[in-house]
């Protein structure tokens, strides 16, 4: 019923609804393949964050811990944002990375109301590495209950020797460690048997590989397949 009165209320307004499952729903697959809700495939990486520390650190690769290393020895650190001018710090970093691998990001607007409705609540979280006074790489985090979510991440491009990237994973890994989360969620991996350099990264910090996938309702067909030219176009310019 839900899923029929979503439906009628979205008819000729979105060009398509995805779902992205946070956990496994193969029971209800047949309901939602049924509805028009059809399953693809995605997966997903969920660190154990009540192992001790020690064994969490053991269990990521080698690669990552001599990165992590290098960082600690190039003296890179690690603070938290917690006021909106490093929050539009932050937003520059990660404009700067998504227009380098071309991908669009959000309005700013999104980062300055999830800092000003859920930093409040310890919601959010926004993880900055520097080297002295200089933001080099950025990890924002969104938490519910007894999970951290893995949610937005860039770096300096110029500053690529120094590992932020490393570094930001396993002090956001610590730091739930010791705050007793049970899950970090790194928030995706790409599709199987689909190359993403993305999971690669994600993949050497240990998780649990899942794959709960994502269920997507196309409701306009001709304007989503448009829409989708035209922003494989745009892509070019950005």
């Amino acid at each position: 019923m839900l899923l029929e009165a979503y439906k009628r209320e979205v008819k000729g307004s979105v060009l398509f609804t995805e779902l992205r499952n946070l956990s496994d729903l193969s029971e209800i697959q047949p309901v939602l393949s049924e509805k028009g809700f059809a399953y693809e495939g995605h997966l997903n990486f969920l660190i154990d964050l009540t192992r001790p520390c020690e064994e969490i650190w053991q269990s990521i690769r080698s690669n990552a811990r001599r990165n992590i290393r290098r960082a600690r020895s190039l003296q890179v650190v690690v603070k938290e944002a917690n006021d909106l001018d490093l929050v539009f710090s932050a937003y520059a970093l990660l404009g700067n990375t998504y227009k380098r691998f071309q991908v669009p990001l959000a309005d700013d607007s999104l980062f300055r109301s999830a800092f000003e409705t859920l930093h409040p609540q310890n919601m959010l979280k926004i993880f900055a590495a520097q080297i002295g006074d200089v933001d080099i790489g950025v990890l924002m985090l969104l938490i519910y209950k007894d999970t951290i979510y893995y949610w937005y991440t860039g770096t300096a491009r110029e500053y690529a020797s120094y590992r932020a990237g490393d570094l930001l994973v396993w002090h956001a890994i610590e730091w739930g460690n010791q705050h007793d989360f049970h899950t970090l969620d790194f928030g995706g991996a790409g599709k199987p048997g689909v190359e993403y350099g993305v999971r690669d990264f994600k993949a050497k910090f240990g998780g649990t590989l899942v794959n709960y996938g994502r269920n997507i309702c196309v409701h306009t067909p001709v304007k989503l397949k448009l829409s989708q030219m035209a922003y494989h176009i745009a892509r070019r310019f950005l």
